[in-house]
């Protein structure tokens, strides 16, 4: 029996905060067949002029993905039909995830050529900001547009227009995706330090410095936050928790590895994988480790609807 799953994922990670988390769509767990634990088989499959090195978005029943050829498509997904295809003016990847503002009916997107893109949701562009080297994917707060660029170059934009709120360099350059807080008002950056990482937490108003916290080894995905914390992995086999608002380490929890993924914070849980095969399961408040559940591959990417969380490895196995 076919299944339609209508709900929206604006941008990485769900939201500004990355929380991976959708509450309010149960049918991942009503299609789960408790016999043979079967979630759910593919309906249509879509082609792309190149491969694929961002996650999608989508909104009122439309996906938004772009490819390493510079295309942005827009994919029906009640049926996997393009409805339309648009293309970097340069050519150059699309490096960052899209975010897509639903009342300003814009997608954003970063690229490889070192610009931030504002296409309408009818396929045509709007504006666009250039921060160099390549931008990672855009965060849409509600009321603003906030890009990060590999040269360490870091903005905030009106979301209709493009105009820049604030413009700053706080680092040399940037590793992934910042974060935003919305309680605290926090952008937390990840920047390369030797022997470490720098965690720069910015005052979204302002762009203004609002604290740095080091944390050893390197950070490979995106931060999460959730209720004033921030959650981030690092190849120090550790996942750290701390307060968004002032960077004070809450907890700190080591695994069998590398950690290399964002994780998903559900019902004040963080679940996050390690590249030790292992999908934990911690308390998001105390760092407590509730459970440690083997899935027989590296752990790159977790999402989770209702009660449902989905694995991604770093060869393509899933597991829920």
């Amino acid at each position: 029996m076919p299944v339609y799953v209508a709900n929206s994922w604006q941008q990485l990670g769900d939201g500004p905060d990355h929380a991976g988390f959708e509450a309010n769509d149960p049918l991942l767990d009503d299609a789960i067949d408790p016999a043979q634990n079967v979630l759910l088989q593919p309906s249509w499959r879509a082609s792309t002029a190149a491969g694929l090195s961002t996650a999608p978005a989508v909104v009122d029943d439309v996906a938004y993905v772009g490819d390493l050829a510079g295309d942005l498509y827009a994919i029906d997904v009640s049926n996997g039909k393009q409805l339309w295809r648009w293309r970097t003016p340069s050519g150059k990847a699309i490096t960052g995830a899209p975010a897509v503002d639903p009342t300003a009916r814009l997608v954003f997107v970063g690229a490889a050529d070192g610009k931030l893109y504002a296409v309408s949701l009818a396929g045509n562009i709007e504006w666009s900001a250039t921060l160099g080297g390549h931008v990672f994917a855009p965060i849409f707060s509600g009321t603003e547009v906030y890009a990060a660029s590999s040269t360490g170059r870091v903005a905030a934009y009106s979301p209709s227009t493009g105009a820049q709120s604030w413009f700053v360099l706080p680092a040399a350059t940037v590793e992934v995706a910042p974060v935003f807080d919305r309680t605290a008002g926090t952008l937390v950056l990840a920047t390369p330090y030797p022997h470490g990482t720098r965690l720069i937490a910015l005052r979204a108003s302002t762009g203004e410095d609002q604290w740095i916290v080091l944390i050893p080894g390197s950070v490979a995905a995106a931060p999460v936050a959730s209720a004033q914390n921030v959650y981030v992995g690092s190849t120090d086999h550790v996942v750290y928790a701390l307060a968004a608002g002032s960077g004070s380490r809450l907890w700190a929890l080591t695994t069998g590895g590398p950690v290399e993924d964002s994780g998903a914070v559900v019902y004040g849980r963080l679940v996050i994988g390690s590249d030790d095969g292992k999908l934990y399961v911690i308390n998001a408040d105390t760092g407590y480790p509730i459970a440690a559940l083997g899935m027989g591959f590296e752990v790159r990417g977790v999402v989770a609807a209702d009660g449902t969380v989905l694995a991604v490895g770093s060869n393509g196995d899933t597991g829920a």
